[in-house]
C-alpha cells in the first residue's frame, strides 16, 4: 500500500509538470481545474483534465467489475490490478518515447493510460480495506482522519502510523518524481514508477489473504 501511495505521487509530478497541469491520480485537483477554465482562468488545459476524469472512471469501473467475482481473493486481485497497471504504464511510457516532444493527441493518450491506472488502483485498494489507508490516490481524508483519531483530538490513535507513513510516501513520490522529470528525463519518473509496480506485484504474488487483513 505504501508502494502504490508513492506510484501516485510518481505519476503527478509527471502529469502536472509535463502534460499540461493535469493529474492522473488526484481527480479532485482535475474538477477544480475544470471550474477554474469554466471561469476564464488560463494556462490550465480543459481536455486534459476531461480525459484524465473520464479514463479514471474507466479504469475504477473495470477494476470493480473485475473484483466482484473474486472477493476473498485479495492478493490475488492485488497482484492482477498491479500487473495491469505495470503494462498501461510501460505502454504509457512507449507514447512519450516514440512522440517527442508529448503535445496533442500523444498527450491525452499518455494521461488517459494513466489516469486509468490509477482509477484500477484507486477502486481495488478501497476493496481492500486495509486498516489506516483511506486511499493510496488522494490523501485529504487521511489528513483529517489523522487529526481526529489523534489522542489530542481524544481518539486512540489507531493506525496513525501507518496515515503518517502513507503521507510520507506520497510526499516522496511527488518529490522523486519532480526531481526526476525536472532534472533527468521527463518520462524517468514513469519508468520508477513501473519498477515499483513490478515489484508490488511480484510482493503480492507471495502475500497470503488473511495477512492482507492484519
Amino acid at each position: 500500500m505504501l508502494l502504490l501511495t508513492g506510484v501516485s505521487g510518481l505519476v503527478d509530478a509527471t502529469s502536472y509538470l509535463q502534460l499540461g497541469h493535469v493529474f492522473v491520480a488526484n481527480m479532485t485537483g482535475n474538477i477544480v481545474f475544470i471550474g477554474f477554465v469554466l471561469a476564464g482562468a488560463t494556462g490550465i488545459s480543459l481536455p486534459n483534465s476531461a480525459v484524465a476524469i473520464a479514463s479514471f472512471l474507466v479504469g475504477a469501473f473495470a477494476a470493480a467489475r473485475l473484483a466482484r467475482p473474486r472477493e476473498s481473493e485479495r492478493a490475488g486481485l492485488l497482484r492482477t490490478v498491479t500487473a495491469i497497471q505495470c503494462v498501461i504504464v510501460v505502454l504509457a511510457i512507449a507514447f512519450g518515447f516514440a512522440s517527442q516532444p508529448t503535445n496533442g493527441v500523444t498527450a491525452y493518450a499518455v494521461v488517459g493510460l494513466l489516469a486509468a491506472a490509477m482509477g484500477a488502483q484507486s477502486a481495488t485498494t478501497s476493496r481492500l480495506a486495509i486498516p489506516g489507508f483511506n486511499s493510496t490516490v488522494v490523501l485529504t481524508t487521511m489528513l483529517s482522519t489523522l487529526a481526529a483519531e489523534s489522542r489530542l483530538a481524544g481518539g486512540s490513535g489507531a493506525n496513525n502510523g501507518r496515515r503518517v507513513l502513507a503521507i510520507a510516501s506520497m510526499f516522496g513520490g511527488g518529490l522523486v518524481g519532480a526531481a526526476l522529470t525536472l532534472r533527468l528525463v521527463w518520462l524517468a519518473p514513469l519508468v520508477v514508477a513501473a519498477l515499483v509496480l513490478a515489484v508490488t506485484c511480484l510482493a503480492s504474488s507471495r502475500t497470503e489473504p488473511a495477512s492482507m487483513s492484519q
